[in-house]
């Protein structure tokens, strides 16, 4: 999550009289990649902390998902593996105003290439995903798969 981006959105919803402290959700996707809490994540979810809660969701192309409760006082609990599902009360012009609104704002990037900053270097990132594994988040398919796409020899 581009902190420079977090910090426009929380001043612009400030300007427009809302509490950045009601953002009670984050959602992303690891687009191509499995899903899991990587250490940028649990970074995001700790700098979003608003003193109630946080629900995290993190979902890819695939359509596998995870979630995620975190509380931050009056200590930190996670509560991992929330079962969620999706709800969506719209009437269909209101979905094909949410699909336009999408396409206006949202482009797709790659996550790993040489002129995209991701905050770490492969290395590191390499790194997180055989934590991933080493934690049971992902199996050795999802690994070598991860790893092939970065085109990391898979140890």
């Amino acid at each position: 999550m581009d902190p420079m981006a977090v910090s426009e959105l929380m001043a612009s919803l400030e300007d427009q009289g809302q509490e950045v402290g009601k953002l009670l959700c984050w959602a992303h996707s690891h687009a191509d990649m499995s899903v899991f809490w990587s250490g940028q994540d649990n970074s995001c979810i700790a700098g979003l902390a608003n003193g109630r809660y946080m629900l995290s969701l993190v979902v890819n192309k695939k359509r596998d998902s995870m979630a995620r409760l975190d509380m931050f006082h009056p200590a930190h609990l996670c509560v991992t593996d929330v079962a969620w599902e999706p709800y969506f009360p719209l009437d269909e012009s209101e979905v094909i105003a949410a699909e336009a609104e999408f396409r206006e704002k949202v482009t797709e990037q790659g996550v790993l290439s040489a002129s995209t900053s991701i905050g770490f270097s492969t290395e590191e990132y390499v790194e997180q995903l055989k934590q991933a594994r080493a934690a049971g988040l992902m199996d050795d398919d999802e690994l070598e798969d991860e790893l092939n796409w970065l085109q990391q020899e898979v140890a």
